[in-house]
């Protein structure tokens, strides 16, 4: 097992180095993609760099931190990854590339804690499990740093498709949004990976974009119908709160629900109390969490799935009473990281009617990663709508 980066390019070079930026590095080839997540605590955290699929087959370049590049040996700059010092970057001199595989692709994705790859069969199935989303996509803002709002200057359509289309849900649950003069974000990203049915709420003015009257949204996609939803707004905070040293009144908060097929989608997207020096733990922000929980049990009903950006690190440790009094459990297990820091904010829970087959947390270069849950549906009569409005797609 590689326990540096000059140990793990000098392993894996031969067969073209994938490299993940997500909890430490993870450097692994595409022969060797199922032991990406032990590799990914033992090698050099230091290093920066991602890896994308396009027309002929896999490339990869890369940026570092601290001089990585530098400590790489003459003989690993020489092998296949043929890594050059370029000054605050490091590439490949020449496009590394291997032939396309979905053997190979679907390796890939699994390692990093997407979900495996439907099969022909799988995907013809009415019957298959319900596949559910929650993501904080930023406006479509990959990221740049792991520091404060460390985004790039402008979205990146494509390659938040790319993760749609590798997720393959049912039902997205979509926080931050962006809906501008150019339009919806996410209707754009609905209408390239061939999501029919979108319920979209605007909420506050956008941190993101720097385009005037741009604002958030909470969003639902669906390849199902939706019937109906509704936006509520969350307890205006009490908490003292600070942002870069000044003090802060946060925008208003909302809550969204959409019916489908007579399940209840719920999604929160509390403040992020944490980012303006206060906690839903403790003190006066943890009366805010009590507020925000008896928006919870007012208002979701049975059945229903909940996902939601919480904005806390710990969501079950501060709602997890008001998960009880809904009867929603949570589905992800609990190690589960759903930020590139050591939190697991965004969460995914269900009612009795459904039953977790299977969860995860795809590492992308975002700050939310995407969680997802696949749900065996329990309800006799709920399955066999779902069933034949698959049917009739």
């Amino acid at each position: 097992m590689p326990r540096t980066v000059e140990d793990g390019v000098r392993l894996y070079g031969g067969a073209a180095v994938y490299i993940s930026w997500r909890r430490g590095c993870t450097l692994f080839g595409v022969e060797a993609a199922q032991l990406a997540k032990q590799i990914c605590d033992r090698v050099d955290a230091k290093l920066h760099s991602f890896a994308c699929f396009d027309s002929d087959g896999l490339r990869h370049v890369g940026r570092h931190a601290d001089r990585t590049a530098s400590r790489l040996s003459a003989e690993d700059r020489a092998n296949a990854v043929s890594v050059t010092d370029q000054g605050g970057s490091f590439a490949t001199n020449r496009g590394v590339s291997l032939a396309k595989s979905p053997e190979r692709e679907s390796q890939y994705w699994e390692a990093i804690g997407f979900p495996p790859r439907r099969t022909a069969a799988e995907r013809a199935d009415p019957y298959r499990p319900l596949r559910v989303v929650t993501f904080n996509i930023a406006g479509a803002y990959p990221i740049k740093s792991k520091g404060l709002f460390g985004y790039n200057d402008k979205p990146n359509l494509d390659y938040f498709s790319m993760l749609f289309d590798r997720l393959d849900a049912d039902v997205i649950l979509i926080q931050e949004g962006e809906v501008g003069p150019a339009g919806s974000t996410v209707r754009k990203l609905a209408q390239r990976t061939g999501y029919e049915h979108v319920f979209e709420s605007k909420v506050c003015p956008t941190h993101l974009s720097k385009t005037p009257d741009t604002e958030l949204s909470l969003a639902v996609l669906s390849r199902l119908p939706i019937d109906g939803g509704e936006a509520i707004q969350l307890p205006t905070p009490m908490a003292k709160l600070v942002f870069r040293g000044e003090p802060t009144v946060p925008y208003p908060r909302w809550a969204q629900r959409a019916d489908i097929l007579g399940i209840n989608f719920w999604q929160l997207f509390p403040n992020p109390h944490g980012a303006m020096r206060s906690s839903y733990e403790h003190g006066v922000g943890a009366q805010d969490a009590a507020s925000i929980a008896r928006t919870m049990t007012s208002n979701i009903k049975s059945p229903a799935i909940l996902g939601a950006d919480f904005n806390t690190e710990n969501p079950t440790k501060v709602y997890g009473k008001a998960f009880d009094e809904i009867g929603v459990k949570m589905s992800l297990p609990p190690d589960t990281k759903t930020v590139f820091w050591d939190a697991n904010p965004d969460q995914i829970g269900a009612t009795k009617q459904f039953e977790t087959v299977a969860s995860g947390a795809g590492r992308s270069t975002t700050d939310h990663f995407p969680a997802w849950v696949d749900y065996e549906i329990k309800d006799p009569a709920m399955r066999e709508r779902v069933a034949a409005a698959r049917r009739a797609q």
